[in-house]
């Protein structure tokens, strides 16, 4: 198979929506690396701007990007919550819950500060709640640390509620029974090495 292609010989020819996906890249791995790599993160990040911003005719809004990432989140923050981590002592904030109006006051005695999935979070067994609790620390303010001394849970591992480096993961594994449409059947029929069903689509257990 030969491809003949221009799209990459000089000037490159990206489109709007490529351009934005490589910042919004970029800007995923800024989140994943420490202070003193981002520099240069954030200067090619500032060129792909420019470039976005010289593009003919492009009127650049909000919805031409596919995905932001969580709101900043202050280092002292995370040292802070790290200590009392270290030092067994229960946490007071105010908590601005997704979808509320109005931030609450939490006490949580504090188990990890751990980093998946793009954003912090803080793992705890907050105060008048059952089981664990994930808190993330760009939606926390006015951080105390008490006095309060707390015990973790004998059993408690971060390995355990960290699999796949994701937060929240399904305690059993379950069946989903999907039929996939003819525009697509064939396709997936061959993938799975399935037969295609007399209408013309395809039935899988995943």
């Amino acid at each position: 198979v030969k491809v003949h292609s221009d799209h990459f010989l000089r000037p490159m020819r990206l489109t709007l929506p490529e351009l934005c996906a490589l910042e919004l890249g970029l800007a995923m791995l800024r989140a994943e690396r420490p202070p003193d790599e981002t520099r240069a993160i954030d200067g090619a990040r500032e060129r792909l701007r420019q470039v976005i911003a010289k593009l003919p005719g492009q009127d650049i809004q909000e919805k031409d990007f596919a995905a932001s990432l969580g709101g900043a989140v202050d280092l002292e923050m995370l040292s802070l919550l790290r200590g009392a981590v270290r030092e067994r002592r229960r946490v007071r904030f105010s908590y601005h819950k997704s979808g509320a109006d109005a931030a609450s006051t939490r006490v949580a005695a504090p188990l990890a500060v751990v980093y998946a999935e793009l954003s912090w979070y803080l793992v705890a067994l907050a105060d008048g709640a059952t089981g664990l609790r994930f808190f993330r620390p760009d939606r926390m303010d006015e951080v105390q640390v008490t006095d309060d001394a707390f015990e973790p849970p004998a059993e408690f591992s971060v390995d355990a509620v960290l699999r796949e480096r994701k937060m929240f993961v399904a305690e059993g594994v379950g069946m989903l029974r999907v039929r996939y449409s003819a525009r697509v059947a064939r396709w997936v029929a061959e993938r799975e090495g399935v037969p295609v069903d007399a209408d013309g689509t395809v039935m899988l257990e995943h």
